[in-house]
């Protein structure tokens, strides 16, 4: 799941309802994000309001799965027209896709790239 997922969860932002009955859906896959996505949700979230132990939150619910070497160099080699960031989350996933069950975003061309680098991928309630 990316940072876009985790901060409709977090702020109760649209379509937090169709993404909570998504996640309900899959009550026994875990869910993580990168080392990347905690720092993007706890920044994000604070354009929204304060959100003192935010972080602590993020790590007790969703595994972290940390920028490696491997996830550096990934990222770096992802083609297309995708923010570093991003290519980062996709590389994250990329690095776990044996286990993967679906990447969670709301962001229209990071989908794009991950789609085209075969991981399957989910916006629940985006049109």
């Amino acid at each position: 799941m990316d940072s876009s997922a985790l901060i409709s969860l977090v702020v109760e932002r649209d379509p937090v309802d169709e993404l909570l009955e998504f996640i309900e859906s899959h009550p026994n896959v875990p869910i993580g994000t990168s080392t990347i996505g905690f720092t993007e949700t706890v920044r994000g979230a604070l354009q929204h309001g304060q959100y003192p132990r935010l972080m602590e939150e993020l790590e007790s619910f969703y595994g972290e799965l940390t920028l490696s070497e491997e996830i550096r160099d990934l990222a770096a080699q992802i083609p297309g027209n995708i923010r570093t960031l991003d290519a980062i989350h996709v590389a994250t996933a990329l690095s776990i896709a044996d286990y993967l069950t679906v990447l969670v975003s709301y962001d229209r061309r990071m989908l794009k790239i991950a789609e085209e680098q075969g991981l399957p991928t989910a916006s629940p309630g985006m049109n």
